[in-house]
């Protein structure tokens, strides 16, 4: 399903931005720290347009001619919820309009077949398209008024909204909650392991979802004649000792050759020698998206896409790691997050006017996490930046 341009959709109030292309996100200069990010919406949502205001892309926008199936609707929101960018997603069809939340976890499109109702967005008008168009005058101020209510934060307020829009429920949120859990079970009881190797262990996890999710690798490449294409399958495939023997002795010592790097080689023997069944099922079970400990908010890791999650998500989910380590450890070892506009504020002036990025060479001495490298990866992935 392809969709259609924002022609229809008229100006938005005064003082609200309204990107109707992917070159005026390139135009907008004011707009460099969310370029990429916005690149990618609109090229996997197939967005068509983006409303900013007060200069931080709110609104996304998505028009079709046909109708949205519900599986469809679900995976938008499952991509736009993974992003964490912009506030509201609206999908307009023939058929409805729906309005979604950044605040709101995504739907399993399967439990979506049948007779269960799609839940997660924040309304859903019941108005044909073609209706709409045929009153343009309503439709402006229909879409000003939205613009104006999202803009004073009225919108947010209703009380009908309320309850979608709570920051816990963002991706973010749920990553790191999810993953505090299982860290924690991992440092706890019999045959613990020390936090070092725990933070090691699921670190290298996640990287291997990024790297599968971002279409770096292929799980079949390393292992000819299964069927896993993401984690979920290989951890979930056999005894634990089977697990083990994929991950540690096929999955990540050929890792640790391709990737010059310390994500796979940094006391990986060491790990190695620690692991045990138990934290294997543990690992496992957080994947299922089984419950951890008592009360844990449970969210099966279906529904993370790191296609999506941005790197600065992955490196607040790195400090966090971190600040289970004593302060005085963190300052021992030089260890401190940079937030990402500050990062993307010091790559734009590094690179201010002196040209294409894809022809020079980095040095980062202090490389944590590693946002500073992967923004500059992404700058000379962008078309139309700095280039000359």
């Amino acid at each position: 399903m392809k969709a259609v341009s924002s022609h229809l959709l008229p100006d938005p109030p005064p003082g609200i931005v309204y990107l109707r292309s992917p070159d005026d996100v390139l135009a907008s200069r004011n707009l460099d720290a969310y370029q990429h990010l916005l690149l990618r919406a609109w090229n996997k949502l197939e967005l068509s347009g983006v409303l900013v205001i007060r200069g931080i892309p709110t609104v996304y926008i998505r028009e079709d001619d046909q109708e949205l199936t519900p599986n469809a609707v679900a995976a938008l929101h499952r991509q736009f919820w993974n992003q964490g960018v912009a506030t509201l997603l609206v999908l307009i069809d023939r058929q409805k309009t729906r309005i979604f939340s950044s605040m709101v976890a995504p739907q399993k499109p399967t439990a979506l077949q049948g007779t269960q109702p799609l839940t997660a967005f924040v309304e859903e008008i019941n108005l044909a398209t073609q209706a709409l168009r045929a009153h343009r005058s309503d439709a402006t101020e229909a879409f000003q008024t939205l613009c104006r209510q999202v803009a004073s934060g009225h919108y947010y307020r209703r009380p009908e909204h309320l309850k979608k829009f709570n920051p816990r429920e963002t991706v973010d949120a749920y990553l790191l909650d999810n993953l505090a859990a299982v860290r924690d079970e991992l440092t706890l009881g019999r045959g613990k392991l020390d936090v070092q190797t725990a933070h090691a262990f699921l670190g290298r996890l996640l990287f291997t979802c990024y790297l599968i999710d971002r279409g770096v690798i292929e799980l079949k490449n390393y292992f000819p004649g299964k069927s896993w294409i993401n984690l979920q399958g290989l951890l979930a495939a056999g005894a634990p000792e089977e697990v083990f023997a994929n991950l540690y002795g096929t999955l990540f010592p050929k890792l640790k050759r391709e990737f010059n790097g310390s994500m796979f080689d940094e006391d990986l023997e060491t790990e190695r020698d620690a692991i045990r069944p138990q934290h294997l099922k543990a690992v496992a079970a957080f994947f299922a998206g089984d419950e951890i400990r008592k009360n844990q908010r449970a969210l099966g890791f279906w529904a993370y896409d790191f296609e999506f999650v941005p790197v600065e998500t992955i490196s607040a989910i790195y400090e966090n790691f971190l600040e289970k380590e004593s302060k005085n450890e963190k300052r021992k070892e030089g260890a401190f997050y940079t937030p990402r506009f500050l990062a993307e504020m010091t790559v734009d002036l590094a690179t201010e006017g002196r040209g294409s990025a894809s022809i020079k060479r980095f040095l980062d001495p202090s490389c944590g996490s590693g946002i500073f490298l992967v923004l500059l990866f992404m700058l000379h992935q962008l078309p139309g930046r700095r280039s000359s």
